[in-house]
């Protein structure tokens, strides 16, 4: 989804299209304050990033596989 100006500031100063990955991850072991696991699965992650007062807006390209893998560890 992008905007054409900023939900916070109203500003049309916009980065869209920054790219982040992410894991949906199943912990198997707590070491200190650290889980170690394994990632069960995984989606892009696109960012708008406002210039003028700083508001990301972040959005899954994949949600219905983070959805379904999320369900499937919290049922």
């Amino acid at each position: 989804m992008e905007n054409k100006t900023c939900a916070k500031c109203g500003s049309n100063h916009l980065m869209p299209g920054l790219e982040i990955i992410s894991h949906l991850y199943k912990p198997t072991v707590m070491t200190g304050s650290n889980w170690i696991g394994m990632a069960t699965a995984s989606s892009e992650l696109t960012a708008t990033v406002c210039g003028e007062c700083g508001y990301t807006e972040i959005y899954a390209t994949e949600p219905q596989t983070l959805y379904k893998e999320w369900r499937r560890e919290n049922a």
